[in-house]
Parts: structure tokens; sequence; C-alpha cells
């Protein structure tokens, strides 16, 4: 022992031991000794770029002896893009409200991302990702190197197509080959600008700022003379119209106006003698800092004889309290939830004790009209038309019975299976909308639209419905390549053997907390460890990877692995035992064998 050597390698700033060890190898035919330096376990450049060795050699004698002074090593680390950019934005989404005539050159957002990886492979460069919308591109500009987002040339109104909402997918790239990217979705939300005035609708093109009224002189006080409709393109209370008369005192005494629909009505009864009647309607937004206007000149002439009677239905007009509504429900919620409630009452100057009946025209999907007591009726659209199907039940809790009226020779009664197409009815009475089935976010991500109307002795009153659906945690991810891998790998792998890239998920929620809708999830990276791996302790690992989202509560779902060692020549032969005994004598024949029990 005394003539044979080892190598010893010592690490002293390390506080949990070397990540090297050496050994003394015999190279060539004068069989020189060598010292060789082999890694023990992996090594990672982010948390430690250098590490200083201690290298000596000493004799298995004891006690031993060793070389002089040990050899100083400094084994610097080459970088290796195996980290991807990372912003600093939770979830890796982000929200900012933005003017609508935002100037070209105007502040969007203000990207950053870091990546601990050095030279190119840390550099981090941003781009829109692909596919990019043309009205997007001319609408944004993207500095690839500060990463600063701005207005473009082209605006945010021509980008934006009349919605509310941008949603820009943009990447953090770095230039290692192959580069490593992080996705960020931004949603840029346009703040209405009150930029747009009312405008009047006329049939007068000659003169399009001009009305005249031709009245009869015996016209009764109360009559309805026109219904004035004026526009804003505008939204919020930016587009909310509202109207007044300005004229002569005379003038404003005789007619009036209503505020909310624009119902022109006869205050008292015409006089030839007073005649023609001239006087502005206004119509006014209520945007701020300061609405805006337009003026209709409106002249009235008086002519003889005796009006045309008119109708009670002329006499009552209704108006919803909004042009359009906008509800939120959560998904999966029961049948029967509450989604919103509409109102429509008649205007301010005919009868404010009118009743409203309410109805669903059209919407995205199947809708009903409660008919009263436990029936209503259900409308869908087919190839052929409209069908519609009276549902009717005793009382609550009861089986629901469908009477079609889709074919009329041969209707009858059967039992209806679970409600699982409809989604809305609004009740008659009250313009309460309720849901027929638990919505789906994922089925509806951009939530379900309503036509609703209200009528009393009338023509009808329609508004809007935008019914959202809030995300809830119920998808669970999905591993998307395979949920269960087989894996080879030779025993003795040195450390860091990677033996998966990524295990690929996605989870279809829409909510960045519970899912990532728009692509895929790809960590997971497997590697090996300092363990020492030998086929003839265990010839086979089998692993559980759990895919856990970040909603709540999380939902998970398993991938199996399973890894078979593949045998190398590592083991010489070895004696069962240490020593064996044998007998002999003279005149053995040859084939004769005294072997040990």
């Amino acid at each position: 022992y005394n003539g044979l050597l080892r190598a010893v390698v010592e690490e002293p700033d390390s506080q949990s031991g070397s990540s090297f060890a050496a050994t003394v190898v015999e190279l060539g035919s004068r069989r020189r000794r060598y010292f060789a330096l082999t890694t023990s376990a992996l090594l990672d450049r982010e948390r430690r770029a250098e590490h200083r060795l201690l290298l000596s050699v000493c004799d298995r004698g004891r006690p031993p002896l060793c070389s002089g002074p040990p050899l100083r090593a400094l084994v610097r680390l080459a970088d290796v893009n195996d980290n991807p950019p990372v912003f600093a934005e939770a979830h890796a989404a982000a929200l900012v409200t933005l003017a609508e005539d935002a100037p070209p050159g105007a502040e969007v957002y203000a990207l950053k991302a870091a990546d601990p990886d050095a030279g190119a492979n840390g550099t981090v460069s941003y781009r829109f990702a692909d596919p990019v919308d043309a009205a997007v591109a001319a609408a944004f500009e993207l500095n690839s190197t500060t990463g600063r987002l701005q207005v473009g040339a082209g605006g945010l109104r021509a980008a934006a197509g009349g919605v509310a909402a941008l949603e820009l997918t943009l990447l953090a790239e770095d230039g290692g080959q192959p580069p490593l990217d992080a996705r960020l979705n931004l949603r840029v939300e346009l703040a209405d600008v009150n930029d747009q005035r009312p405008l009047f609708r006329t049939t007068n093109r000659d003169q399009p700022g001009q009305l005249t009224l031709s009245i009869p002189e015996l016209l009764p006080a109360g009559s309805v003379l026109t219904t004035l409709i004026a526009t804003d393109g505008d939204s919020g209370d930016n587009g909310r119209v509202s109207y007044r008369l300005r004229g002569l005192p005379f003038a404003l005494e005789t007619f009036a106006i209503s505020r909310r629909t624009g119902c022109l009505r006869l205050r008292r009864r015409l006089t030839a003698a007073a005649a023609p009647y001239r006087l502005f309607a206004v119509a006014f937004d209520h945007g701020r800092p300061a609405p805006r206007e337009s003026v209709l000149y409106l002249l009235v002439l008086v002519t003889a004889g005796r009006p045309a009677p008119l109708s009670a239905e002329a006499s009552l007009l209704l108006q919803f309290a909004r042009p359009a509504y906008d509800f939120e429900v959560a998904e999966g919620l029961p049948a029967g939830q509450s989604v919103g409630q509409v109102v429509a009452a008649a205007d301010d100057v005919t009868d404010p004790d009118a009743v409203a009946d309410y109805k669903i025209l059209g919407g995205s999907r199947l809708f009903a009209i409660d008919s009263g007591g436990f029936s209503f009726w259900l409308f869908a659209s087919t190839r052929r038309g409209w069908r519609a199907d009276r549902l009717a039940a005793k009382k609550p809790g009861d089986a629901i019975r469908c009477e079609s009226r889709s074919r009329p020779a041969a209707a009858k009664t059967q039992q209806l299976e679970p409600l699982r197409c409809q989604l809305f009815y609004c009740n008659r009475m009250r313009g309460e909308i309720r849901t027929l089935a638990p919505l789906d976010r994922e089925r509806h991500p951009r939530g379900l639209w309503l036509t609703v109307a209200a009528s009393a002795a009338a023509p009808a009153a329609t508004c809007e419905i935008h019914v959202t659906i809030l995300d809830v945690n119920d998808c669970r991810p999905v591993a998307s390549d395979r949920a269960h891998y087989r894996l080879l790998l030779a025993e003795g792998a040195l450390p860091g053997i990677e033996l998966l890239t990524a295990i690929p998920a996605e989870d279809c929620d829409s909510d960045p907390a519970n899912g990532r809708r728009s692509g895929l999830c790809k960590a997971g990276r497997l590697t090996t460890t300092n363990v020492t791996i030998d086929r003839e302790a265990s010839d086979r690992f089998e692993l559980v990877v759990s895919l856990t989202d970040q909603g709540s509560p999380a939902l998970t779902s398993p991938v199996l692995i399973e890894i078979q060692v593949l045998d190398i020549n590592d083991s010489p032969p070895s004696f069962l035992e240490r020593q064996f005994s044998f007998a002999a004598f003279d005149g053995a024949p040859d084939d004769w064998e005294n072997l040990p029990d």
C-alpha cells in the first residue's frame, strides 16, 4: 500500500462539500501516472460561476504521505442556455387602461424580463407572438431591446374595431441556440373619450339640421307629435343621450319632450294665429368633463281640419333604464341562478303606471319566455325556422314535460330529459333573467348575448344583455403529450443527465391562476442527481409526477414515469468463499471430482 497513490481534491469555499472527484490513472506504454479530475455533482453556473480547488496526491501507507503544498486550481464554468427569461408580472399577465385617443408614441407598457444566463444566452429581446394581426401591428410599436410598448401610427381605434379591449401576447426571448422564451398576456382596456356628439336622425337630406312638422289645429293636448332620435358613438355616460327644448317661453309652454326618449308632445292645443311655432330640440350626452350636444331646428306648422283618431297604442311608450346591460355569473352554478334583472317603464310624459311584459327575442343560444305558473315557452332556431316548445310542471320539483309546436299534426306530450341545451329564461312580469342549466366558461369564453323586449300596449322597446361567465377552477391540468412515460437509463449515469426536457401539459381554464388556455405549460425537466444508480440494487424506478394548477382549491392530475435501468459490465466475478479445501489420492481417475459441498 505504501506505493499506491490516491488523488485528493478539496474545495474550501464550499459548505456542502466538493462538486469534484479525482483519481490517479496510468496512461501510455510507460505507465505514467496522471491526475484525473471529474465532476461528482450537478454544476450550475447561475448558482456558482467559479470553483477554487486544492489538488494533492497521497499514498495509502500509514500514516499516509502526501505531496508538498496542494496545487491550486480555478475552474470557471461555461454558460449553457438552460434558463428561459422570466417576466416580473405574476401569472405572466398584465392589465393596462389607456385612453382610446392616445396619440402615436404614447407609452402603453414597459416590459421587463430577466434571464440569469450569461452572454447571448442572457440577452433578452422582445417581440409580438405569432401570428400578429395587421391592425394590431399598426396600432402598437414594440422596442425589441428596451421592451417599451407604445401606440403606433395606426392608432388604437382602428385596431379595436368597436371593442372595449385588445388582447396582446408578447414574447421575451433570449439569444441562445436554441432560444428560450417567456409569454406575457397583456390586456389593453380602452377608456372611452367623449369625442363624439349626439347626431339627430332625420329624413330631410336637403336640410339635415331642420325638421318641419304639420300639425292639425284641433289636435288635443297630450298628443304625441313625433319621437326624435339621436345617437352617440361613445360608450357609457359619454354615449348616453338626453333631450331638452330651447326657445321662447310661449313655445316651451306649448311643447314638451321626454328627457329620456325624445318623445315630443303637445302641452296645450295649437292656435293658427300663433303659427308657425319655432323652437330647438337639443340632444346632449353626459360626458366628462363637458357634455357635447347637437341642435335640431323645429318648425311647427298648423293646418286646418280634424286630426285622425289616435289609438291607445300610440299614447304609451316604454323604455329600458339602460340600452345595454352587462351581467356576470360564475360558471358551474346549478340551474335557476339569477343572472340579473332588466327594468322598463313609461317615459316621464306618458302613463307612469304602465306594466311591462318582458320577453326574449333572441340570443347566442336557446332561450325561454316565462308564461306564468310553472311553465314557459322555449324557442330554438332550426334550419327550417323557429321551433317553440311549451315546458310545464304542476309544482316545483315535478318532472318538466314538453309539448312541441314544431309538429302540430303529431303534437304529443313526452317526458323531457334533464335540461342541458337551454341556457336562459326571462320572467314576463319582473324581467328577471335566470339560468336553465349550468354555464361553462370554457365553452363560451366571450360570454353570451340576449335581446330582451318590453311592451305594454305600444311597440316594444328592446335592450341588449351581455352575460359574462366568470371562470371557476373546474378543469384539471392534463398532460398533452402522454400520461405514461417509459424511459431507459444506463446504470452509473453521471449527475445532470437529462431524461425529460419537459412534460407538456395544458389546462382549459381561462383564469391565469387556474390554467392557461392559450398555450402549453412546458415545465417538468427531469434529470439525474448525484445518487449512484446501480442496477444490481434496483433495476426499475417508478415516479409519479403531479401536475398542479394555481387555482383555489388547486386541482391535480398524475403522470407516471417508468425508468428501466440498463446493465453495464461494472461488477467482476467473485468467489463465493475466500478459501477452498481439496483432497486427492494416488491412482484417482482423470474425471474424479472432489469439490466442497
